[in-house]
């Protein structure tokens, strides 16, 4: 005899299909399996790079100026490769966490899922923070699909949206989440154009640095023993050089620079890690770091300058510059 409970689950899986397919009159697959071809998780403020390039290469067309009004999921199907590739932007959740997104057919549909832990466990931070979530799948034929993108923060799973998208319209955006945030700041896009760490010793003799746009020059307190941030910038081609001068390191060690932009703030990141992963001498000596980044309008940006020794990370110095003065130069003051 037919029950109650059956008829109620039998008229659920009926609203459910109508549901899926009410975006197209085509038919709507049921899948059995895909395969994840790649997936990446910003770093805090998104994938910082023109047209927001994932690190597993997944490109959309996003426009900086409109990024932060709302939480979007981007998506575009690739015919000739069965790949249908996504890209959540604008999530907003702690500063501090461990990300992670993964997809996998649950009857018949794809479920796209994201992921954020406490770091280590259990560390969160007194802050938020905005992130884009991509993921590439393959295996999967024209038509229309359906699916649903979830998110699991610490042990609590929510459904964020669920339909149903017809890839014979080789792309399309879905809205998430249309509430405004402060954990956002639109405007710039940033690109780190070069990046250079001296020998030891700093660059040359003559105290220049070779770059696409000219000759860097050291001014008088870069060749005493001060730690100095000198910076230009070019308003024709929205170029910002930084030179930090005289960083005091160990003398064994792999050095880099890097920059971002999370919430609004530039965000300069030196690195010194033993050489090899364990090596360092018994001697310190003075490095040069070199950056330019594209990118940025005129006007005043805060900026942030970072050192990671080893596992420690300190702030060096924080503050604001206003490009339109076009240069300037800064002395780094901080407990080591």
């Amino acid at each position: 005899m037919f029950s109650k409970n059956c008829a109620l689950t039998f008229l659920s899986a009926i609203l459910t299909v109508v549901f899926l397919s009410c975006d197209s009159d085509s038919p709507v697959q049921t899948l059995d399996d895909i395969t994840v071809s790649g997936s990446s998780v910003s770093e805090c403020g998104g994938f910082n790079t023109i047209g927001k390039i994932s690190d597993n290469g997944s490109s959309f067309d996003i426009d900086p100026i409109t990024y932060c009004e709302a939480e979007r999921l981007y998506w575009t199907y690739e015919s000739s490769t069965g790949t249908l590739k996504f890209m959540n932007t604008r999530v907003v959740l702690n500063c501090c966490g461990e990300h992670a997104i993964t997809a996998a057919t649950v009857n018949g549909v794809v479920v796209i899922s994201e992921d954020d832990q406490p770091v280590n466990g259990t560390d969160r931070c007194l802050c938020m923070c905005v992130y884009d979530f991509a993921i590439d799948i393959s295996g999967i034929d024209a038509g229309v699909i359906p699916a649903r993108l979830q998110l699991t923060v610490d042990n609590e799973t929510v459904t964020k949206w669920e339909g149903s998208i017809n890839l014979s319209d080789g792309d399309g955006i879905v809205i998430t989440d249309d509430e405004p945030t402060i954990w956002c700041s639109a405007g710039n896009t940033l690109t780190v154009k070069k990046s250079i760490v001296s020998e030891c010793g700093g660059f040359d003799g003559a105290g220049e640095v070779e770059s696409d746009t000219g000759l860097f020059k050291r001014s008088a307190a870069m060749a005493s023993d001060t730690e100095t941030l000198t910076w230009t910038y070019d308003p024709e081609t929205n170029t910002l050089q930084l030179l930090n001068a005289r960083v005091n390191l160990n003398c064994c060690g792999d050095h880099d620079i890097s920059a971002v932009q999370e919430n609004g703030v530039i965000i300069v990141r030196e690195k010194d890690q033993p050489e090899n992963g364990i090596s360092r001498c018994r001697c310190m000596c003075d490095y040069d770091f070199y950056i330019e980044i594209t990118g940025l309008s005129p006007g005043v940006i805060p900026l942030h300058l970072d050192m990671t020794v080893d596992y420690t990370t300190v702030t060096k110095w924080t503050g604001s510059i206003d490009l339109e003065n076009m240069a300037g130069e800064i002395i780094i003051a901080y407990d080591k």
